[in-house]
C-alpha cells in the first residue's frame, strides 16, 4: 500500500467525528470511473481501475460482507488499504467524497498548473494518469508529453506518446501525477524517481 495513500485515509479517518451522519445513497462501479453519493449530495470519484490478475478475489471481497452502498463512509475509506485495486478503488472515491464537505480547504493555496508549465522552459512535460484535456493542450503548446496511463487508449496527438512504466519517466522536466497513482499504487515508487531524477523541479 502506498505510503501517502495510508497517511491520506488515516488522518480522514480521525477527522470523521460523526460518521452515523455520513448516510451513502449509492456506489456506482463503472468502467472507466467509480463514484460514491451520499445522501446530502455528496459526491467523489475515482477512477477504476483492475491492474491485478488477482482482481477476482477482490470481487468476492467486496461483497461477501456486506454491498458497499450498505456500508459507513469510514468503512469504505478503509478500502485504500486493500491489495485489490477495485476495493482501493472505492476507497479513494470515498475519501474524495468525504473531503469535498467535510475537510475545510479554505486556507488552501491553488496553483495554475497550466499556466506555470505554459510559461516554463521545460519542454517535456510527463503524466502519471492521462488527463485528457490537460495532455492535448500541453502538446498543442509545443511540449512534449509522455504519459504513464494503463488504460489509456493509443493516442495518435501530436508531441504525445505512452510509456510503460515510472522508470521512463525519468527523462522529464516536470510531473503532473493525478489521483489514479493512489489507485495504481505506484505513488510511492513515482516520489522515488521524482527525487532521484527530477530533484525539486515540478
Amino acid at each position: 500500500m502506498s505510503l501517502q495513500l495510508n497517511q491520506l485515509s488515516e488522518q480522514a479517518l480521525e477527522l470523521i467525528k460523526l460518521p452515523g451522519n455520513l448516510v451513502i445513497k449509492k456506489v456506482v462501479i463503472g468502467v472507466l470511473y467509480t463514484g460514491i453519493e451520499l445522501k446530502d449530495g455528496t459526491v467523489g470519484v475515482s477512477f477504476t481501475l483492475t491492474d491485478r490478475s488477482m482482481d477476482h478475489e477482490g470481487y468476492h471481497s467486496l461483497v461477501k460482507d456486506g454491498l458497499p452502498s450498505e456500508k459507513r463512509i469510514y468503512e469504505l475509506i478503509e478500502y485504500c488499504s486493500s491489495p485489490y485495486s477495485i476495493l482501493r478503488s472505492i476507497g479513494v472515491a470515498a475519501l474524495n467524497t468525504y473531503s469535498q464537505t467535510y475537510i475545510d480547504f479554505s486556507e488552501a493555496s491553488y496553483l495554475d498548473i497550466l499556466g506555470i508549465l505554459e510559461s516554463s522552459s521545460d519542454n517535456v512535460v510527463g503524466m502519471v494518469g492521462n488527463i485528457h484535456p490537460i495532455s492535448r493542450h500541453l502538446a498543442k503548446e509545443g511540449k512534449i508529453v509522455k504519459i504513464l496511463d494503463k488504460f489509456m487508449p493509443p493516442t495518435y496527438i501530436k508531441n504525445t506518446t505512452q510509456v510503460d512504466k515510472v522508470s521512463d519517466l525519468e527523462v522529464v522536466d516536470s510531473i503532473l501525477v493525478s489521483g489514479s497513482a493512489l489507485v495504481f499504487d505506484n505513488f510511492d515508487e513515482i516520489i522515488h524517481y521524482y527525487n532521484i531524477f527530477l530533484g525539486k523541479k515540478s
